[in-house]
């Protein structure tokens, strides 16, 4: 989890992307890894903005009722990045229906 955790951080948009997918696929159990998802959501670089989608994602998949996840989901609101804003309506409005 340590190298899962390590490519998170890592510059290359693609190994980042990689590596949120994966953390995707342990789905509830990774909800310990909210602020590391909450720190790509902030910190990508990834022009591209396709880290900061997969973390979106992901965060609002691993645990949405966490207090720090919605509100990570509702800061990417005013991100520059209108794909990254759809994601984060998209998880969000997923949410709601969901009753959670």
């Amino acid at each position: 989890m340590k190298a899962l955790k390590t490519s998170l951080s890592d510059r290359s948009a693609d190994v980042c992307v990689t590596a949120v997918k994966t953390l995707d696929n342990f789905g509830c159990s990774a909800s310990n890894n909210i602020p590391v998802l909450i720190r790509v959501i902030k910190d990508s670089k990834d022009p591209s903005a396709g880290a900061k989608c997969a973390a979106l994602q992901t965060l609002g998949k691993i645990d949405s009722n966490s207090p720090e996840a919605i509100s990570a989901l509702t800061a990417a609101l005013n991100d520059p990045s209108e794909f990254v804003r759809n994601v984060a309506r998209q998880e969000l409005g997923r949410i709601r229906a969901s009753g959670k």
